[in-house]
Order: structure tokens, then sequence, then C-alpha cells
């Protein structure tokens, strides 16, 4: 393929005056003013916190990005590079164009690129031991043979690498010379050199971050000349801050869409000029079921609990009934390899029957579930429908690290879970499940023949060869009982204004590609 050209702010007080104020922006600058749900902790491509990529997106350029079409596909399209070609299953060469960083005091280099890509894979010297490493996992090498040319070489195929890493956090490129010079050869929020099309104008960490365009910035220029992300932990205050004309822009997470999604839309059909935006992502939550300890162990038991686990009802429990969409299989609907239908049918008759044929005796299953209102609810509804085929339960609800924690050593009989596709091919999804990864998203399932038919469906060329064996792999997940899909997520996002941009995963998209609302 070749391509050519492309803080807190802690609401004390809210007056019934402050609210009922017109739609004034926060901001006296003019930018356009977006909800950030934390404070601002990393924006080092290399350990970048959860919601702070899309900073880092914005002020430390990726080779490529990801543009939605109007068809409602996505696109790559360049960034930092001018032109790539995938000179084989594991190989992707890359020709830069011009570009100065921020100030425009030198050029970006091929050697600024490799050093970003190896620093993260922990291939310099010393290594860095970086949060996101397991992004560059597989990373061998990157040659360079000039200023502007550069070969990324993996150990596997480089299938979904563009979609899934190089446009995204992992793959932004810092400046070799300032990031060196740095304690640690690391930084947190404050990369000296940015490459991206906007700079930071102002930041307190516990309060805003404000962006403008970077004059410096030589490809595809932004409409949004810049934007002011503010700290608002509470999701109360967000909506108030919205409808007062504070913010511009502001989410309904899956974890409390079934709350804010009647109010969103309230909102969206009051005011002409607020965009309500249903953002699919590519994020599958499922019951996993321990395969390994416990009395799941018994592949009857495990079989009896999964056919008795109705997904629709945890779905409507933990969602609402308008707050996700039932999940065919691990991989979105949207992305390659999608089952067309469930492979499993809700059968609480066939269950009890194997639940009284199971060497069974009446053990406690233990059900984890994250600290949520959401997950707990999904919980107890598990819970409630295991007891009705003859099955003891305890739902065992625990803040996200300790709740991770638990997972990984293998503490919950079933636990509930979620799979993030990080591109548009859904073996990213299915490497999950592999050997390799087992203990972050199964509770103990490994296969070998699953582990075989994901790696060949990685380096199948042939899209419906590609996708039968993906097909294939999940069916291997439902006939060993490894897990149940229970919902692909969604969030609802108010915009006024603006138009936003999304990625395929439901995080927010590149700023450069938002749009003033016509």
């Amino acid at each position: 393929m070749m391509v050519t050209r492309r803080h807190t702010l802690t609401f004390l007080a809210a007056s019934a005056a402050a609210l009922s104020t017109p739609h004034v922006r926060a901001a006296s600058s003019g930018r356009t003013v977006i909800r950030h749900p934390d404070y601002f902790n990393n924006f080092d491509p290399a350990n970048f916190a959860r919601h702070d990529e899309i900073i880092t997106r914005n002020i430390l350029a990726p080779l490529v990005r990801l543009k939605r079409q109007n068809s409602g596909g996505w696109t790559v399209e360049p960034q930092l590079a001018a032109a790539w070609n995938e000179r084989s299953p594991t190989e992707i060469e890359f020709d830069l164009r011009a570009q100065s960083w921020s100030g425009g005091s030198s050029a970006i280099t091929a050697d600024d690129v490799a050093y970003s890509f190896k620093r993260i894979a922990g291939l310099t010297d010393p290594p860095l031991n970086a949060l996101r490493a397991r992004s560059w996992s597989g990373l061998t090498n990157v040659e360079v043979d000039d200023d502007k040319t550069l070969l990324v070489s993996m150990a596997g195929p480089v299938t979904g690498m563009m979609t899934g890493v190089l446009a995204r956090g992992p793959g932004c490129v810092v400046s070799r010379e300032r990031v060196e010079a740095m304690s640690g050869r690391q930084f947190t929020t404050r990369p000296g050199h940015s490459s991206g099309r906007y700079k930071i104008a102002y930041l307190d960490e516990m309060s805003h971050l404000d962006l403008d365009a970077d004059p410096n910035w030589s490809g595809e220029q932004p409409e949004i000349t810049g934007a002011r992300f503010l700290v608002i932990l509470s999701e109360q205050e967000a909506e108030l801050r919205f409808r007062s004309g504070q913010i511009h822009h502001t989410e309904a997470t899956p974890d409390v869409l079934k709350e804010k999604a009647q109010a969103f839309e309230e909102i969206a059909a009051e005011e002409r000029d607020v965009v309500l935006t249903d953002v699919p992502t590519a994020t599958v939550s499922y019951v996993a079921f321990n395969s390994t300890n416990g009395p799941l162990s018994d592949p009857s038991l495990r079989r009896a609990a999964l056919l008795g686990i109705d997904p629709r009802t945890v779905l409507r429990e933990g969602y609402g009934p308008n707050g996700a969409r039932e999940a065919t299989g691990v991989i979105a609907d949207f992305v390659l390899g999608a089952l067309p239908e469930r492979l499993e049918n809700f059968s609480p008759e066939e269950a009890q029957v194997l639940v009284r044929e199971a060497a069974y005796f009446d053990e406690v299953v233990r059900i984890g579930a994250r600290e949520t209102k959401s997950e707990i609810e999904m919980a107890q509804s598990i819970a409630s429908q295991l007891r009705e085929i003859g099955i003891r339960t305890e739902v065992i609800a625990r803040p996200a690290a300790d709740f991770f924690a638990d997972f990984q050593k293998n503490v919950y009989d079933l636990a509930i879970r979620r799979v993030a596709g990080q591109n548009l091919d859904g073996t990213s999804s299915l490497l999950a499940f592999t050997t390799e990864n087992s203990g972050f998203f199964s509770l103990g399932f490994q296969n070998e023949e699953y582990n075989d038919i994901v790696e060949k469906a990685s380096f199948t060329d042939n899209v419906e060869a590609r996708v039968e064996l993906m097909r294939t792999a999940q069916t291997i997940l439902s006939d060993n009982s490894a897990l149940l899909p229970i919902a692909q997520e969604k969030k609802l996002a108010l915009s006024r204004g603006v138009r936003p941009a999304y990625y395929p995963d439901g995080s927010i998209g590149d700023l450069g590609d938002w749009l003033p609302l016509e």
C-alpha cells in the first residue's frame, strides 16, 4: 500500500445565577471547552494516563492518524508520514514529510521516530520500563536509512499496527535530544518540543489545560484553533456546566450511561446548537469463567453456568434499555471478524440438567466485579440467575486496582471483564485470550489450537480466510465455555457548537478533525 501526501476545578457552589447564564465560553480566548474527567497525569507516549491520550496525540503527532469518512468508516491518513509501504508481512517502511519541532528550531527526523518507538519497547540502553511497552512488545528493530526514511520491523504480522498502535498514543513522536536530556529519559506533562498540530499554551495539572494550534505545523490545518480541557470529576457537575454553557463537550461513559441517557437526550432536544452523538465502541463486556480453579473447573458445571445466564437480562440490568448493543462475540460488530450471531443460547432447562449431572457439592461460586454501579448490578443479575439453576453464589465487588489484581490471581470463579479492540481488525481482541495473555483477560483459559488459529489469522492476507479463522477462534472460546459475551458498549456525547471526532474504540479522536457546527 502506498500513500502520497495529510486541574480539580472543584464545583464548590453553583448559584442559580451562574447556572442560568447564557451560553458563554469558559475561556475568553474563544477556545472550545471540553470536560476532562481526571487530573492531568502523564502525556508521555511511553506512560500516558488513560484519559490523557487525547492530549498526547495532539501535542506529539503520530506518523498516521485515523479519520472518519462520511460513509461512517475510517481511513488511515498521513500525519508525520508522507508515504508508507508494507514491504513484508512484518515490515513497514515510512517516508517522513518535512516538519520541524515547535518553534521551528530543528526538523523531526527518522532517528527521532526510531528512538520514540524503541524507547517504549525497551530497546534503548538502558531500557525504559514503559507502562505502554505492551503496545510495542513485538518490535524487533527500527532501521534508519536517512533523515526521512525508516523501516519498522516486527516479530509478528503488522496487521492492525497502523490503526492499533501507530495512530495511537504509543505511536507519537518525541524529540530524542530533549527526552534524553531529561531525568530518567521520560517526562510527565512537559515534553519540551512538541510535534503535533497543537502546543500547550497553559497547564495546571489540577485545573485545566489550554491548547493552541501550532503555527509551525505544516500539515493539514485544524479548524478548531484552540481548546481548553477542564478538569471536572463529578458527572453531575459536568452536566450542570454543560447546561449553563460553561463547557462545550461532555460524555456519558458506559459506567454512567444508564443514569445519564435520558438527561442527555432532553438537553439535545431543547437546544438547536447541541449535537448528541451516539458513539459506538469496540469494547465488549463479557463474563469470564474460571477453567482451572474452583467449582467451575468442572467443564459440565462451567457449561451449566454459561447456559444459565441470559446475556440480555444482564445487559439490561447493567446498561439500561438503550445503553449498549448485545454482543455476538468478543469482536465488535463493525470490526473485521465479528460473528453475525451469538454462538450460545440461553437455556436454563439444559443448565439445570448439567448441574445435576456435574460433580457439584454446593460450593459457592464467587462472582467478581469492579466497584461500579453498572458492574455490581450485572453481577447481581448473574448471581440471581445462577441460583435459579441450583448454583450458590457470592458477589465480590472491589475497587478497580484490587479487582484486577485478584483477577490475575484467579481469585474469582467468574468475573465481569472487558476487552477493548484497538483497531479495525478483530485479531487485536482475540489476542487477549491467547496463552501469553492468560490472567489478564481470561481466568486460566489456555488452548493451543486457539493460539495457532489466532496466529494464522494474523498472518493471513486474504480477508475472507482471515474472517473465517477469527470466527473459528471465537467458536473455540464458546466450546470451552471460556467466556460469555454480554454487551458491545457505547458512549453518548453532548457537544455545543462543534462536531466531535472519535476513534473506532470510542476514544476522542484527533482534535484537529473536530469541526465547527454549521
